[in-house]
């Protein structure tokens, strides 16, 4: 999958990319962002010298993309309903304390995980393209470079 964003910050050989979000996140509110915060940071290698302002087109893998979707929303919830499961003869009290202690191991896990992951080559989303925006003198003039 390759996507355009803009550079929202450059730190220690890493930028911050700003992607919009599709159409599809429009009715959906998981996020719980509103309408003017549509938006997704992710934190890519500065490959090709962006600076701020700049627009990048980015690739990720789409399998990388489903991975970490299953990651981060079956995986806590087969957590919690296995452990509500589980308890099913406790008292509620304690059966949704074990879940909710299972749901933030598991969130726990994750982060844990993510550490491990970001260091795999294909798994971490790099730029392609950068799409310069050129001095003040020519504003509004693009260059574009591979």
């Amino acid at each position: 999958m390759r996507e355009f964003g803009i550079i929202t910050s450059v730190d220690n050989g890493n930028c911050v990319v700003r992607f919009d979000r599709k159409a599809a996140c429009d009715k959906c509110n998981m996020c719980l962002r509103g309408k003017n915060e549509m938006y997704v940071e992710l934190v890519v290698a500065n490959s090709l010298a962006a600076k701020v302002g700049d627009k990048v087109e980015v690739e990720m893998p789409d399998n990388t993309i489903l991975k970490a979707s299953f990651l981060v929303y079956v995986v806590p919830a087969a957590s919690f309903l296995i452990a509500l499961a589980v308890t099913q003869g406790m008292e509620d009290w304690v059966s949704a304390s074990i879940a909710i202690g299972a749901l933030a191991l598991t969130y726990l896990g994750i982060a844990v995980f993510e550490k491990y992951l970001r260091k795999k080559k294909g798994l971490i989303p790099k730029m392609i393209t950068l799409i310069k925006m050129e001095d003040d003198a020519n504003e509004g003039q693009c260059s574009s470079i591979e």
